[in-house]
């Protein structure tokens, strides 16, 4: 059984890649109105389609990257899949995402580096003037 293909039907097997439905619930969610209510059916439905979709581009990415002989997926190549699938209008709008989440991870990455040796973290003074 293809974890990436799932089976049509209710049955999920043990083998089966699906994204947690908690995950995708809460995405889910933000779209809806606070009283909202989501079918099990529902549920299963976007899970299937979800996990569908990952593989449909992933698989893409990795085609390419077979053909450049390299062995890592990167997030070029999703965007490349995606756009080469037609899903031109989503390709701008991630490339923005992962530029910020890229920033924010480098800011973080700053703060918590420790200081250089030599400096105390303050600014300098000169011992003379004091």
């Amino acid at each position: 059984m293809d974890p990436m293909h799932p089976p049509t039907g209710k049955q999920i097997g043990e083998n089966e890649a699906y994204l947690p439905v908690a995950n995708i619930l809460r995405v889910m969610r933000r779209g809806l109105p606070e009283n909202a209510k989501i079918s099990k059916e529902a549920k299963e439905t976007m899970q299937e389609c979800v996990t569908e979709f990952i593989g449909f581009v992933t698989d893409e990415a990795k085609e390419k990257c077979e053909q450049d002989r390299r062995r890592t997926v990167t997030t070029k190549d999703i965007l490349w899949a995606m756009e080469n699938l037609g899903f031109d209008d989503y390709v701008q709008v991630l490339a923005l995402y992962q530029q910020r989440l890229l920033a924010a991870a480098e800011e973080t990455r700053q703060l918590s580096l420790p200081p250089v040796a030599g400096t105390s973290g303050t600014p300098d003074t000169d011992p003379s003037t004091t």
